[in-house]
């Protein structure tokens, strides 16, 4: 099982603002191979964000925090995505909507 922690996410942001990402993904299945944290748009295209290689149990995403710029978004809505692997088999643990208004 993989389970999310201490999570926030955001739900409505201005556009040019920061925001800053804590949470820890654990897997009871394995180690983590690989997390990706990332803002994606309607098409499944990741915007900003990026990827690590744990190979651990628990992951922070606080750690891949200046790799997800919610400053350089625009108007409009997003997905706030984080991917984990375990194995050869990739879960999207979290997919949450959120806006970013002018």
């Amino acid at each position: 099982r993989i389970s999310v922690q201490s999570l926030n996410v955001p739900l409505n942001l201005k556009a040019g603002h920061t925001y800053s990402l804590n949470g820890t993904v654990n897997s009871t299945l394995g180690n983590l191979a690989k997390m990706t944290v990332g803002v994606f748009d309607r098409n499944g295209k990741m915007i900003t964000g990026a990827t690590a290689y744990p190979n651990a149990r628990t992951f922070n995403v606080h750690s891949l925090d200046n790799s997800v710029l919610f400053d350089v978004l625009g108007a409009g809505r997003y997905y706030y995505r984080i991917l984990a692997s375990v194995g050869n088999v990739t879960k999207c643990v979290v997919n949450q909507p959120f806006f970013v208004s002018a």
